[in-house]
């Protein structure tokens, strides 16, 4: 097909692999490059602080599936308190799966895969004086906490794991794009668009033939402050079915 649209991926190794597949049978071209690299953090801090292990844990809320990954071994080591009614919380259907499949059955929003559609769900209505568990990466959003907190709950941030810039310099990216007639790029996070826009800053006007496709408008507002002045497209979450729809529909135009 001479006539194929060419994408960039832009998600972590590990995490990228099914949405090129899926682009790629829907007849794109793609091309892969992560923005960013994800680590687990080897003593997080929540381990050597014994008086969070003092604090039954009422709600468990897991914000992305890397906080799964490395963050739920240590809820399931018995080194920390759980009521005997403990609530897991997915923030999507992504995070909700390799619960499901630890054998956990979480609590998830099922059309806003947000932190605000999180935070709509029942359960989490009357948390006053409750103990919140909330496994992330280092730093990212302080948002879910925040809100948390003003519902009277008390938080708990366990860091699990940090987000590191990937292998890549702006040349190399730049280049990348232009070889490969690259007309539309997907960002699944707000720290994997501030990483590419750093390092294409001063070469926008090179690039005036693509389109950022990002996962909410929180994002579609952070490219916008950081510098993007292009054209930008927001899909309706994170999801692989989301990020494919927006290309379809994309497509079409």
């Amino acid at each position: 097909m001479t006539n194929r649209k060419s994408i960039l991926v832009t998600r972590p190794a590990g995490q990228a692999y099914s949405l090129i597949n899926r682009l790629s049978s829907i007849g794109c071209h793609v091309s892969y490059q992560p923005m960013l690299e994800i680590r687990e953090i080897e003593c997080p801090y929540f381990l050597e602080n014994k008086s969070l292990k003092s604090k039954p844990l009422k709600h468990i809320i897991f914000v992305s599936t890397n906080a799964v990954r490395f963050g739920l071994p240590h809820i399931l080591s018995g080194r920390f308190l759980l009521t005997k009614n403990a609530n897991y919380y997915a923030v999507g259907s992504a995070t909700a799966k390799l619960l499901f499949e630890a054998g956990i059955d979480p609590i998830f929003p099922t059309d806003k895969m947000t932190s605000e559609g999180l935070l709509e769900l029942v359960p989490l209505s009357g948390i006053n004086g409750e103990n919140v568990a909330l496994i992330k990466g280092e730093g990212g959003r302080d948002y879910l906490a925040e809100a948390l907190e003003e519902k009277g709950a008390n938080v708990i941030p366990f860091d699990c794991y940090r987000r590191v810039p990937a292998e890549i310099n702006s040349t190399d990216l730049v280049k990348l794009i232009e070889d490969n007639n690259i007309e539309m790029a997907i960002f699944s996070s707000a720290e994997g668009i501030l990483r590419f826009i750093s390092l294409i800053e001063g070469k926008q006007e090179a690039l005036s033939n693509l389109t950022l496709l990002v996962a909410s408008p929180r994002i579609a507002t952070i490219a916008k402050t950081s510098g993007w002045k292009k054209n930008l497209l927001i899909a309706d979450n994170a999801r692989d079915d989301s990020f494919v729809k927006a290309v379809v529909e994309w497509l079409r135009v």
